[in-house]
């Protein structure tokens, strides 16, 4: 290879993670022949049939990325897990580097790549991170939870938790998909993390409550406790019992938690007994509800008996 064509290599190598595939090769005025005797002076490895990395030892995440876009060809993204973690996701990684396609693959995929497709890919459906084209999070986040719906409460959660996305973007998104598979479960997912209408959740509890025929708390109950005012979401004042009933899966910042505990360790350390539900115990498990309740009312009737 001439000084021209290898500076033009190396020039292609530093944006794509020290990858090539053969048609770059050939267009920057090298060929297989070259690559083969690199290979041969173990100073590249063969990643895929015509993917090259120029360096040797393990590959990195970001030249296995490049490596599976290689081989994928014109129109390839990035998706799904492997998106979310080059946008910042943490703690969801996949073993697999997984690409989507406007078009069918015509190939066998290799064992470390997993390919898709969709039809509803645009030139809005992706941004550029670390110089390859990456699936947007909202995309990204619905493709991991559409594929394993066990795990979307848990995703969708960590995601907006960790700002990378908001339900209001996450439910817009899926919507334009059109027909999928379980998009009832999702969306069910969504309104949790959102929270949904919370005056809707009261209700619900407050309709379990009165189906158990078990006594209705009052409403937003104020407290002043510490020199600042606290409401609850429903509480039995007499005996000192509080309900919180949690829209969201987690809360979405750090700051929120941190204030929340905080919020929760003054109602209790003035004498209440707290009960926490989420929309999904209330959705999914409304006998755990009823029963927590009903114990806790036990509970403190109990005492309030045993001071006399």
């Amino acid at each position: 290879m001439n000084p021209s064509a290898a500076a033009r290599l190396a020039e292609h190598l530093a944006h794509h993670h020290q990858v090539v595939c053969l048609a770059d090769l050939r267009r920057l005025g090298g060929s297989r022949a070259f690559a083969r005797a690199q290979v041969h002076a173990h100073r590249w490895q063969k990643v895929y049939d015509g993917v090259w990395c120029t360096y040797t030892g393990k590959l990195t995440f970001l030249s296995r990325c490049a490596a599976a876009l290689a081989w994928a060809g014109p129109g390839a993204l990035l998706d799904a897990a492997t998106a979310m973690q080059l946008l910042g996701l943490v703690r969801h990684d996949s073993p697999k580097i997984h690409v989507v396609l406007p078009h069918p693959c015509r190939r066998t995929p290799p064992a470390d790549v997993r390919v898709s497709r969709s039809r509803t890919l645009t030139a809005r459906s992706w941004i550029t991170r670390q110089n390859m084209p990456v699936v947007r999070a909202e995309r990204a986040l619905l493709c991991m939870a559409l594929a394993r719906p066990l795990l979307a409460r848990a995703v969708i959660s960590a995601g907006v938790q960790q700002g990378l996305t908001t339900v209001p973007r996450l439910r817009g998104v899926l919507l334009g998909l059109g027909r999928v598979n379980h998009l009832r479960a999702v969306m069910r997912v969504l309104a949790d993390a959102e929270g949904g209408s919370h005056s809707e959740l009261e209700a619900r509890f407050r309709d379990l409550l009165r189906r158990a025929r078990l006594p209705l708390p009052a409403q937003q109950v104020g407290l002043l406790l510490q020199g600042r005012r606290l409401w609850l979401d429903a509480a039995y004042a007499d005996r000192k019992i509080a309900i919180e009933i949690d829209g969201r899966l987690y809360h979405l910042m750090s700051e929120d938690w941190e204030d929340d505990l905080d919020r929760q360790n003054d109602v209790v350390l003035d004498g209440w007994l707290l009960l926490r539900f989420t929309a999904r115990a209330i959705r999914d498990f409304p006998d755990d509800v009823v029963r927590r309740v009903t114990d806790a009312l036990e509970q403190r009737t109990a005492d309030v008996a045993g001071s006399f």
